[in-house]
């Protein structure tokens, strides 16, 4: 194949083939990278929105049923404040179980 369009009848077929090749090629490399990007960026973000969401449900859920399990023995007020305590005190506990468990930097 020549590169001359003169000598060469389907030059122009050729040619065009050639460049729609490379820019297929460059719209791949790129608009695809770009697209998945942004779709890991559209899931995440939901994905993140849902778990904080199921986080707060899942609290307010385990309040009521603190709050029902303490009823029980005391009234109502009382099992209100002390849902609260248990919660309080079950996240201290977990807290510090944590801040034991961390990287300290070398000193």
């Amino acid at each position: 194949m020549s590169l001359n369009p003169f000598g060469n009848p389907d030059f122009a077929k050729n040619a065009t083939d050639t460049v729609e090749r490379y820019v297929g090629l460059v719209r791949d490399n790129t608009t695809t990278k770009v697209i998945k990007g942004a779709r890991f960026v559209v899931f995440g973000l939901i994905a993140a929105f849902g778990a904080v969401i199921a986080l707060i449900l899942l609290l307010v859920i385990l309040t009521r049923l603190l709050q029902m399990i303490w009823a029980w023995p005391f009234d109502h007020n009382s099992s209100v404040w002390l849902s609260y305590v248990t919660l309080g005190g079950l996240f201290t506990l977990a807290g510090l179980l944590l801040m034991s468990k961390r990287h300290r930097p070398a000193d």
